[in-house]
């Protein structure tokens, strides 16, 4: 069984090397002339190649993402019917217009389609762009590696993370592959509050009795299983600032405590944060977190969610607020609050619903559990 190998065609004045981008044939499949063998990438232009004559694909020569050179094989043709005037596939008609001008020369540097014009937009010198591309030919990756290379520091300026910086890294790094983040926000009217009331105890409360009527927001998610388990006891995350990152120390069994109680724990955790002397067994088994974000003078964030969590409540500096009341506008104190949770697990609904909650909780009349700071 006879068989030709059929080469890489000349792109005009373009590029001396392409990416292949899709095989459009496979092997032992029967090709006729004008049949479609392969996308080629050739510096930002996708254009496509055919069969110059019939045959059976024998051979591909490269994986979607390899590089071939002008000239090399691309294919390997068995079972040829009829003459074989090139072994050079054709370049589809139209599919590469104007290919010629689109790579054309800028000066004296030939440039791909796009590349000229971003560099102009970020205001970089053709001549001073480098290009990785055999064929010498800048592109837009080109452009960008140039623009990031202008950004980045000298070697000697890199500083290894370490301490609460590289523990914050890890933990956010695995974060953000690990969870589909949505948020929403409300602000909740806490004008009857006494002056002296504390937001960060008033806020554990509510969060604990509010995730007793939607406890999805206080379970764990496995996303290997793609499984979802509740949490019998609500063990709440307090995010607390270092100078060099932050720590999330667990107030366990939330709900359990009164308010002395948690402003105990509070002043607790927050001396050992302060003092970097907390115990690992304090870091661990978060079931849903608490920022206070009243120092930063933020009102609203979007946390992140750290797995198995699958919830984060920030609530922000209050502000002045008018409000109509009957007839009349009065001013009152807002509470902003932002809710962040994995959409993945948690629906629009529930995670509204939580919100409302804590609004209403936080709305209420302070009981006899209120601490006053």
């Amino acid at each position: 069984m006879s068989s030709r190998d059929f080469l890489l065609p000349q792109f005009g004045n373009g590029p001396e090397t392409a990416e292949i981008v899709e095989w459009h044939v496979r092997i032992d499949q029967r090709v006729h002339s004008g049949d479609i063998i392969a996308s080629l990438d050739i510096g930002d232009v996708v254009v496509e190649v055919a069969a110059t004559c019939a045959g059976t694909i024998n051979h591909l020569c490269g994986d979607e993402g390899d590089f071939v050179t002008v000239g090399e094989r691309l294919i390997v043709l068995s079972d040829i019917e009829g003459e074989v005037s090139t072994t050079e596939l054709t370049l589809i008609d139209g599919s590469s217009d104007n290919l010629s001008d689109d790579l054309a020369e800028q000066g004296s540097m030939p440039v791909a389609p796009g590349a000229a014009e971003l560099a102009k937009q970020l205001r970089l010198e053709l001549e001073s762009i480098s290009t990785k591309d055999a064929s010498g030919i800048i592109t837009i990756e080109d452009v960008e590696r140039a623009i990031e290379e202008q950004a980045t520091p000298a070697t000697s300026d890199w500083q290894q993370l370490e301490g609460a910086r590289k523990a914050m890294s890890a933990r956010l790094s695995l974060a953000a592959r690990d969870a589909v983040p949505a948020m929403l926000t409300a602000t909740a009217d806490i004008g009857h509050w006494p002056d002296d009331a504390s937001v960060t105890v008033r806020m554990i409360q509510t969060i604990a009795s509010v995730v007793h009527e939607w406890p999805a927001l206080n379970s764990s998610y496995d996303s290997t299983r793609d499984a979802l388990c509740g949490n019998a006891r609500v063990n709440l995350g307090i995010v607390g600032d270092v100078d060099d990152g932050h720590i999330v120390p667990v107030i366990n069994d939330a709900s359990a405590l009164d308010a002395d109680a948690l402003r105990d724990a509070l002043n607790t955790i927050e001396k050992a944060t302060r003092e970097r002397a907390l115990d690992p067994e304090q870091l661990q088994g978060a079931t849903i977190t608490l920022a206070v974000l009243e120092g930063l003078g933020a009102e609203y964030a979007q946390l992140p969610i750290i797995s198995p969590q699958v919830a984060a409540i920030a609530v922000g500096k209050t502000r002045a607020a008018l409000k109509l009341a009957g007839d009349e506008m009065r001013i009152t104190r807002s509470l902003p609050i932002s809710l962040t949770f994995d959409h993945r697990v948690i629906s629009l609904n529930e995670a509204g619903a939580f919100l409302k909650g804590c609004i209403r909780e936080l709305e209420n009349d302070l009981g006899g559990d209120a601490e006053a700071a």
